[in-house]
C-alpha cells in the first residue's frame, strides 16, 4: 500500500506573479513541470493547489 506526502501549490511561487492566467504561460509550465519531475501529481488547482507523491520507503 502507497502512503502520500503532500504539498501546496501556491500561484504566488511562480516567479512570473502572482496568478496563473495570462499571456504568456510558460513560467507557469516549467513550474508545474518542475513538480513532475519531482514526481508530483497536481491533485486540484485553482488559484491554490494541492500535489501528492508517493512518500519513499
Amino acid at each position: 500500500m502507497s502512503t502520500w506526502e503532500y504539498t501546496i501549490v501556491a500561484s504566488m511561487d511562480i516567479a512570473c506573479g502572482s496568478t496563473f492566467k495570462g499571456e504568456d504561460r510558460s513560467a507557469v509550465d516549467q513550474y508545474l513541470n518542475k513538480l513532475g519531475t519531482d514526481s508530483w501529481e497536481i491533485i486540484n488547482l485553482d488559484f491554490t493547489g494541492v500535489a501528492k507523491r508517493a512518500k519513499p520507503s
